[in-house]
């Protein structure tokens, strides 16, 4: 099921993605990204909560304490729209993001609205996961980007496509995917027994359980959302939103694609190295080291004939998936899908310090990633008849490579030293 929805996001995702550019302009769109790019800042901490709400759904779940997880959770939310409303006002009555198309109280609420109902779905979304709902996960799924992506599409062939419209057929789209995220949940409460166990574990849900989760994936997060703002902010400040759009589309077909390809492999392999890790033996990596040793080579062998495959039919691809208003993807197809598979190759070597429980050593690999590929987009000036997007692409693909290295390392040194113990 969960390989079945995976395709569906992905085969809905590139034909929405297809009507979206047949009707809206590069120039507009970059726009629409730059104003989706601050609903993500606006939305940080409840994004840094992904981590804490997955792991002590299940205490709570089995300690009999949901009402008071999800009493907790009500409670974040709130929090999160009165900060995501004060940022939003902020930015329009400082003018920050005129350029960006933000220059009435109308498209700020609907970014507002886009912050609250995108918040409520990345506080749900995880216990639907966890809870093994695969289908309504699924549903979800295809309710958020392919729909949201059609809608816009058919908006702007009936409206006049500004990136304020835009905004707000995003907000209502949103709306309609956060509410039914809620009713799920509320289904899924009322099926819960409110009994608790004799044998239940404690649910530590305090102010330090909560900051020893949250703040180290918010930095994570804040780094990842500043290189992403440097994508989108530098390229249209230094070229122009035109320039965002294609740089955005080709990034996000790359890892739509590579994702798609190694979906199947990572579906197969991980529930295995699972398994292997947790056999009585002299330790989890070496027992996993057989399974994680081919899920890695076939992974990287998948990734190989993408990138070559990108290369080769980059601009067929770009015809069919975009059409002629984004004929410059084409240039930047093999750059973004040679960075993307750098990046995922990246993280399928996170199998191996995960199975070491090592959680220190991937995040520094990561971090430092980010610290270069922001500063060098921060840096980067395009020459004379240089395509500046094509410039950032290379930084991409030279940043993810040095991640690469980074766990390459990390991994050798694991493995080494599971060995010699």
């Amino acid at each position: 099921m969960v390989v079945v929805f995976s395709a569906l996001n992905v085969v809905g995702g590139f034909v929405g993605n297809r009507l979206l550019t047949e009707a809206v302009p590069p120039a507009t769109l970059g726009q629409y990204y730059l104003l989706t790019n601050l609903a993500l800042w606006l939305t940080l901490p409840t994004a840094s909560a992904f981590v804490f709400i997955s792991r002590h759904w299940p205490v709570a779940r089995i300690g009999g304490a949901v009402t008071s997880f999800v009493r907790g959770l009500g409670l974040g939310l709130v929090a999160q729209a009165l900060v995501a409303g004060l940022g939003v006002v902020a930015i329009r009555s400082l003018g920050l993001a005129s350029g960006a198309g933000l220059t009435t109280w109308a498209v700020a609420g609907a970014l507002w609205i886009v912050c609250v109902s995108q918040a409520i779905c990345q506080a749900l979304d995880p216990i639907q996961s966890a809870e093994r709902r695969r289908t309504i996960a699924g549903v979800l799924g295809l309710m958020g980007t392919p729909l949201r992506q059609i809608l816009l599409a058919a908006a702007a062939l009936v409206l006049v496509p500004q990136a304020g419209t835009l905004l707000g057929v995003h907000a209502a789209a949103s709306t309609m995917v956060s509410l039914a995220t809620i009713v799920a949940l509320r289904v899924l409460l009322r099926d819960i027994p409110r009994t608790t166990p004799s044998t239940a574990p404690s649910l530590d849900i305090g102010t330090q359980s909560l900051l020893w989760h949250i703040v180290p994936y918010f930095f994570t997060a804040l780094l990842t959302q500043v290189s992403s703002s440097a994508e989108r902010w530098g390229l249209a400040k230094l070229a122009d939103p035109s320039t965002t759009a294609i740089f955005v589309q080709a990034l996000g077909l790359s890892s739509a694609s590579i994702g798609a390809a190694i979906t199947a492999p990572a579906t197969y392999f991980q529930p295995i190295i699972t398994q292997a890790a947790s056999r009585a033996g002299t330790s989890p990596l070496l027992n996993a080291l057989i399974p994680i040793r081919r899920y890695v080579m076939l992974v990287a062998s998948i990734l190989a004939v993408g990138t070559i495959g990108a290369a080769v039919l980059a601009d067929v691809v770009t015809s069919i998936l975009f059409g002629a208003k984004y004929v410059a993807i084409s240039g930047l197809l093999p750059w973004t899908v040679l960075g993307a598979a750098l990046f995922s190759l990246a993280q399928v070597l996170a199998i191996v310090p995960s199975t070491a429980r090592d959680t220190i050593s991937p995040n520094v690999a990561r971090v430092v990633s980010l610290l270069i590929y922001t500063t060098s987009l921060l840096s980067c000036r395009a020459g004379p008849g240089e395509n500046l997007a094509e410039a950032f692409a290379r930084i991409y693909v030279i940043s993810n490579g040095l991640y690469l290295l980074g766990m390459i390392a990390v991994s050798a040194r694991l493995v080494r030293r599971a060995t010699n113990k």
